[in-house]
């Protein structure tokens, strides 16, 4: 219980710090560790939970929420173990991808959606929801406010990128929007010592849901249909010059202290 004394004494000021401190001794923690952290975790969703239910009683009580769109929703998971991972870092898998996304306001139907959408939708459906014009490609993502008022919208495949920085990793994945198949492929940056294809794996969510096995050779026509649309993807978006997923180098401007590296790399957002 040491370690855990030693981060409960840092002030809440050196917390993201001292968990970074924290987290590095992933490799000798056992199974008691990582259901300790799971249960702070599950505690703190709670606590939002509940923080969530207040403000919405409130809300509901606003002249004018009745023309309101409320959004709730999650920018990743997180991962306590599975895959020899914890956090958020590392792999493009189900428990980091699969996030809260909720909306209630006027015309909006109550019910759970089966559909595949993504964080980058959320903008262009709150602009259609509201009435808000915008022209064609002017947007990234698609609206979905057709599904939330009770209509049908066409499959649509979804596309994830990861850059690993310090490792000179790119994991592109796309899931194809009709079936729980996911397609992953890692490859290393150009500059780096691991160029070209390092890896790749077609995930059946609904036979193999904890994504430990590759289903390419029990399923060859999936894995053939999801290369090929993960390249029209990838070929798409080069040709336009998109910026949606384009890798950016640091600049001189900007550069953090120690302290600041620090506090993102305890977060999970620098890369390693």
């Amino acid at each position: 219980m040491g370690r855990y004394e030693a981060l409960a004494e840092k002030a809440a000021a050196d917390t993201f710090p001292g968990s970074g401190d924290f987290l590095a001794g992933f490799d000798g923690m056992d199974d008691r560790d990582l259901k300790f952290l799971s249960d702070l975790y599950d505690e703190n969703v709670a606590h939002v939970d509940d923080a969530f239910a207040k403000f919405w009683n409130v809300w509901e009580g606003l002249v004018g929420s009745e023309n309101t769109v409320l959004v709730l929703l999650s920018d990743h998971g997180e991962a306590f173990g599975e895959h020899g991972l914890l956090g958020h870092q590392g792999e493009l898998t189900e428990e980091l991808l699969h996030v809260p996304l909720i909306l209630a306001g006027p015309g909006i139907a109550r019910g759970r959606s089966p559909h595949q959408v993504t964080l980058t939708d959320v903008a262009p459906t709150l602009l259609d929801l509201l009435g808000v014009s915008y022209a064609p490609g002017e947007m990234q993502g698609r609206s979905f406010a057709p599904i939330l008022c009770g209509e049908e919208l066409p499959p649509e495949p979804v596309y994830h990128q990861l850059y690993l920085e310090s490792r000179g990793l790119i994991v592109d994945a796309v899931s194809d929007g009709r079936t729980r198949m996911r397609l992953r492929r890692i490859i290393g940056d150009e500059g780096s010592n691991q160029a070209g294809l390092v890896g790749s794996a077609l995930i059946d969510l609904d036979r193999d849901p904890a994504e430990v096995r590759d289903a390419s050779a029990a399923r060859p026509n999936a894995r053939a249909r999801l290369d090929e649309l993960l390249d029209e993807l990838l070929d798409a978006r080069r040709a336009s010059n998109s910026t949606r997923f384009a890798i950016r180098p640091p600049t001189e401007q900007g550069e953090l202290d120690e302290a600041g590296r620090a506090e993102l790399e305890a977060l999970g957002y620098t890369g390693n």
